[in-house]
């Protein structure tokens, strides 16, 4: 951290910094983070609102087709749904940063099956 700021002219405050540790197994994180003074968070988290896991968002649109799927809707009206609902989920996540092709596609498979 210090040899970032050296090299920006920066500083890093510590108290709006966070650590979340991914796939760290055999690693004495108390080691690699006693320097660290940010708070230490569990994954999945977010990063400027978004989540990190885009699991969630398949969850949740899966959630949401499953309460319409016993219900007597038209294919207009479940095209209706899938483009103001369901689409919308992954909005921010989209303008923000390039999601993998597979979670989009994963996307696309679920919006297909209700239709």
């Amino acid at each position: 951290m210090e040899a970032f700021g050296d090299a920006t002219g920066l500083r890093i405050n510590m108290t709006k910094s966070t650590v979340a540790t991914i796939r760290c197994a055999g690693l004495d994180m108390e080691e690699v983070l006693r320097e660290f003074l940010g708070a230490r968070v569990n994954f999945p988290t977010q990063y400027v609102g978004l989540p990190l896991n885009l699991g969630r968002i398949q969850d949740r649109a899966k959630g949401k087709i499953a309460g319409w799927q016993g219900k007597l809707i038209t294919v207009a009206g479940r095209k209706k749904l899938i483009r103001s609902v369901v689409t919308s989920l992954p909005v921010y996540l989209i303008t923000a940063i390039k999601p993998p092709k597979k979670f989009m596609k994963e996307l696309d498979k679920l919006r297909r099956r209700f239709l």
